[in-house]
C-alpha cells in the first residue's frame, strides 16, 4: 500500500488544492441534472477556503469547451456559486470537446506547479455520456498529461456500462462515483483531503497502475510504449513532456 504524508488536510477549511472541474453541459446532462450538480458543489466548495488555500477553476464541455473560470478567478465562494449556478444546458448531445478539456486542465494545473504552487493537483470529470469521443484518444491523455493528478470522475448516467467503465479508467484508484450514490458528496470531499496526502511514492504507483490498465486496452495498444522511460512526480519537468495538441489533433 502506498505511504501517506504526515502532514495532510483533515478538514476542508485547511485544506491546499488546486482543483479543476470539467463539467458536461450538453443535452445529455439535462437541465435537472445541471442545477442539481451546482447546487450540490456551490454548497460542497462552500466548506473550503476559495480563493485562498483552495482555487477551483470551471471548464464547461460539450461539443465545445469553454474555461468559465481560471484557478485565479474565483476568490471566494460565493463567486464561485454564481457561476456554477450560471450554468446552462447546450442543445448539443456531442460531448467531443472533453479530451481537450483534459489538456486545458493540465495546462492550467502545469502553469500552477510553475509558480510553485504547494497545492496539490485534482482534476475533477462530470459526465453522463461519451458521445462522439475517440475513446483511446482520451485515455491516452489521460496517460500522459494527467497521470500525476487526483482523478475523481462522476458518472451522471450510471445505466451506460460502457460510460462506466471508461471513467473507472480515467479515475484515480478509488476516485470513480456514481451521481446517484447517497454518499457522493462525503465521498467526493474525502477523496479531496486525501488528495493533499498524496505522497511522492504513491503517484509513481498510480501511473505504474495507469499504464497497466491501459496496456490492456486493445484500441491504445500501439500506442503503450510511448513515453514509457518516464515516471516522473515532479510536476514541472513533467509537464515539460506535455503532448503537443499538434501530434493528436487530427485524431481528437
Amino acid at each position: 500500500m502506498a505511504q501517506l504524508d504526515a502532514q495532510c488536510s483533515t478538514t476542508p477549511s485547511t485544506a491546499n488544492l488546486d482543483i479543476v472541474m470539467l463539467i458536461d453541459i450538453s443535452a445529455n446532462m439535462g437541465a435537472s441534472n445541471l442545477r442539481q450538480l451546482g447546487l450540490s458543489f456551490a454548497s460542497e466548495l462552500s466548506q473550503f477556503n476559495i480563493g485562498q488555500n483552495t482555487r477551483v477553476s470551471l471548464i464547461t464541455f460539450a461539443d465545445i469547451y469553454n474555461i468559465v473560470g481560471d484557478l485565479n478567478n474565483f476568490t471566494n465562494s460565493n463567486q464561485l456559486a454564481s457561476a456554477l449556478f450560471g450554468l446552462k444546458v447546450s442543445n448539443t448531445t456531442s460531448v467531443e470537446a472533453l479530451p481537450i478539456s483534459m489538456i486545458k486542465a493540465s495546462d492550467l494545473l502545469c502553469s500552477a506547479a510553475a509558480e510553485n504552487s504547494n497545492r496539490s493537483p485534482v482534476v475533477l470529470v462530470l459526465t453522463s455520456s461519451l458521445n462522439q469521443i475517440y475513446v483511446s484518444d482520451m485515455l491516452y491523455i489521460v496517460q500522459y498529461e494527467l497521470s500525476t493528478y487526483t482523478r475523481i470522475t462522476v458518472n451522471y448516467n450510471a445505466s451506460d456500462t460502457n460510460l462506466a467503465s471508461v471513467l473507472a479508467k480515467v479515475a484515480s484508484p478509488a476516485d470513480n462515483f456514481t451521481s446517484n450514490d447517497a454518499s457522493l458528496y462525503n465521498k467526493i470531499q474525502n477523496a479531496f483531503l486525501q488528495a493533499t496526502c498524496k505522497s511522492e511514492n504513491y503517484y509513481v504507483k498510480v501511473k505504474e497502475e495507469q499504464e497497466k490498465a491501459l496496456s490492456d486496452d486493445k484500441a491504445i495498444k500501439e500506442e503503450k510504449n510511448f513515453g514509457s522511460k518516464s515516471r516522473q512526480r515532479v510536476l514541472p519537468e513533467n509537464c515539460q513532456k506535455k503532448i503537443s495538441l499538434r501530434q493528436i489533433h487530427n485524431r481528437l
